[in-house]
């Protein structure tokens, strides 16, 4: 499965790069669907760091995902390959981001991200592309609200 969503962002790509790189160090709200994401790895952030992090799915279930940068080019690409866990239930993926400067001040973000589900989840494909597409898309626009928010 294949997604694409993109924005563009009032701020450069040298910000938007930084808050991509840095997500793990954004507050969360105890309310949100991922309420834990830390990085795993010591070191500065670049190919090779990795992420633990828990996504809530249903009122009482979260999966686990574990990620791992694989592509680092400050300030226009920045890549994952990931796991999701969910009991026995099993996918993996990768993330992309790519920035480009569409006019001063302002990134033209792409996002693409593909998922491969494993085993029985391969039978739940249509319900997961139907509510993936839309968490990816949501997402986007709140990562582009918090980004253009006033400081």
């Amino acid at each position: 499965m294949l997604f694409r969503v993109e924005a563009d962002i009032a701020q450069p790509p040298e910000r938007v790069f930084a808050f991509l790189r840095d997500i793990d160090q954004v507050p969360r709200d105890p309310a949100s669907v991922v309420p834990v994401l830390e990085k795993t790895s010591s070191g500065p952030y670049g190919v090779g760091s990795t992420f633990h992090e828990v996504v809530r799915v249903l009122p009482r279930r979260t999966a686990e995902i574990h990620s791992e940068i694989t592509r680092f080019e400050a300030p226009t690409r920045l890549d994952y390959a990931f796991t999701w866990r969910l009991g026995p239930a099993e996918l993996d993926g990768e993330l992309r981001y790519e920035l480009e400067r569409a006019r001063a001040g302002v990134t033209h973000l792409v996002q693409t991200q593909t998922l491969r589900p494993r085993g029985a989840l391969r039978l739940l494909a249509p319900l997961i592309r139907w509510t993936f597409g839309r968490r990816i898309a949501r997402r986007l626009r709140a990562l582009k609200a918090q980004l253009e928010a006033p400081r």
